[in-house]
C-alpha cells in the first residue's frame, strides 16, 4: 500500500535534486521500493540523490491529473 510519505518521497525527487530532508530505516524502505517499481533510479552510486524516471514522471502526472471528488448525493 502507498502512504502519504512514499508520495511525500516521490514529489521531492520529482522536483529537487537534494536528498531527502530525513532519513531513517523507513525513508530508506519506501525508496527502495520506488527504485524496485522503477520510479526511481539512483543519480549516482553511494549518494542519497535520486532521478525519477519516465515511468515514475507518468504516474505522478496521473496522480495530479486526477480530478478532486465532488459530492453528491444518492436517494434511494
Amino acid at each position: 500500500m502507498i502512504t502519504p510519505l512514499h508520495l511525500e518521497i516521490l514529489m521531492h525527487y520529482f522536483v529537487y535534486a537534494t536528498p531527502f530532508r530525513a532519513d531513517s530505516e523507513t525513508i530508506r524502505s519506501y525508496i527502495q521500493y520506488w527504485v524496485e517499481v522503477g520510479c526511481l533510479e539512483p543519480t549516482d552510486a553511494g549518494t542519497l540523490s535520486y532521478d525519477v524516471t519516465e515511468k515514475g514522471q507518468a504516474w505522478i502526472n496521473k496522480v495530479l491529473s486526477t480530478p478532486m471528488p465532488t459530492q453528491k448525493w444518492v436517494w434511494e
